[in-house]
């Protein structure tokens, strides 16, 4: 036995997700400017104009082994977007890195594309180590002024790692964002991996005033409700979310953003 992490789910299960896109029924559309949430949806890097910085940890069904940290950074170079940084889930018995690099470009009016080089480290104590690279794209395309059709697809180049040679995740979603105003948004999104059943996340995000608003949502197979907060305070945002899960205990996700400049 390693740990209940590798028996739990298979390797990179679990990417980085800010707590805003966790309230909002797991969905990997990045609606509150975080660094983070730029690793599931590349394309969304072209709204850093400003130097971003996103930092987030929590733990996953009150499990310590499953307890994650993650710091990403984020803004603008010479009409390029730019994203990097780092996610961590485990424990000295077994720990899985995602470093990411994340770039994006508008190629038409309504049309952005966005593409990531994620490295992938593998560590089991007493076993050794491995380290794998994946391909991720994404695009964001407007459909009108306030509806915008997202998407991503993970690990196109198929990458594999241990001497298993096992493949790692390979994921589709597709979705739409419905965003009238800046005290809501709605999204519904349809999420494919490879050896799992697809998935359908919903959620919304109610700014009740300007500087606190709440997100919930849900996502099937398996069913988990979702709910949180954000609450903003000049150039700092801190945010809180929880899930639950049909068969395990509740996760919890905490989260800051800072704007440099």
């Amino acid at each position: 036995m390693i740990t209940g992490l590798s028996q739990l789910f298979g390797a990179f299960e679990h990417y980085p997700s800010s707590p805003s896109a966790v309230a909002t029924g797991y969905t990997l559309v990045n609606t509150q400017l975080n660094p983070i949430d730029t690793f599931n949806d590349p394309a969304s890097v072209i709204l850093f104009d400003k130097i971003n910085i996103g930092i987030t940890w929590g733990e996953k069904f009150a499990l310590k082994a499953l307890s994650h940290r993650s710091a990403v950074v984020a803004g603008s170079l010479n009409n390029w977007y730019l994203s990097a940084g780092a996610s961590i889930i485990g424990d000295k018995l077994y720990s899985e890195t995602i470093w990411g690099f994340v770039t994006g470009k508008q190629i038409k009016k309504r049309l952005v594309l966005g593409a990531s080089i994620m490295v992938y480290d593998l560590k089991i104590k007493h076993y050794g180590q491995d380290r794998s690279v994946g391909i991720n794209l994404g695009w964001r395309a407007g459909l009108n002024e306030n509806i915008n059709w997202f998407g991503s697809l993970k690990n196109i180049n198929a990458p594999t790692i241990g001497q298993s040679n096992e493949l790692l995740p390979q994921v589709i979603s597709s979705g739409l964002l419905y965003d009238p105003s800046e005290k809501l948004n709605l999204v519904i999104e349809w999420e494919q991996e490879t050896l799992h059943e697809s998935r359908i996340k919903f959620g919304g995000q109610f700014m009740l005033m300007p500087w606190f608003g709440i997100f919930t949502g849900h996502a099937s197979s398996p069913g988990q409700l979702t709910l949180g907060f954000n609450v903003a305070f000049k150039k700092m945002k801190i945010n809180y979310a929880f899930s639950t899960h049909s068969y395990l205990d509740i996760s919890h996700y905490m989260g800051v953003g800072i704007t440099l400049r």
